[in-house]
């Protein structure tokens, strides 16, 4: 599981109430794999994830690129650029957007937290 965005806003690197942190816990807690990528965040989160550390990819598309699932926390504007991305990787990843960014028929599997009549 790739989490995207662990800052609690994008353009910092403010984590203090960040959704990514209970997430990326819960997550390893059930035996999960993850990845972390955020563009400015991922010094802090060394730092705050230290005693059970995910794996943090130093770009996007390093952290997308064997991910099963992509799990967007903070709206970055790069991430944006995601449905391009798993189509140039061929990549079947569910999306399951946070933040309602992507546009759901641009990716082949999505699920759009908050929506009704998801897709998956």
């Amino acid at each position: 599981v790739t989490v995207l965005g662990l800052a609690f806003k994008p353009g910092t690197d403010d984590m203090r109430e960040s959704p990514a942190i209970p997430v990326i816990r819960h997550l390893q807690a059930r035996g999960a794999s993850v990845t972390a990528f955020d563009p400015v965040a991922t010094t802090v989160a060394r730092k705050l994830l230290a005693e059970n550390p995910p794996r943090f990819a130093e770009s996007l598309s390093e952290a997308v690129s064997n991910a099963d699932v992509i799990l967007l926390v903070t709206r970055w504007p790069q991430f944006a650029s995601l449905p391009r991305m798993l189509r140039e990787l061929n990549s079947n990843a569910t999306i399951i957007d946070g933040r309602r960014m992507i546009d759901p028929s641009a990716v082949a599997r999505y699920v759009g937290i908050g929506l009704k009549g998801e897709r998956s």
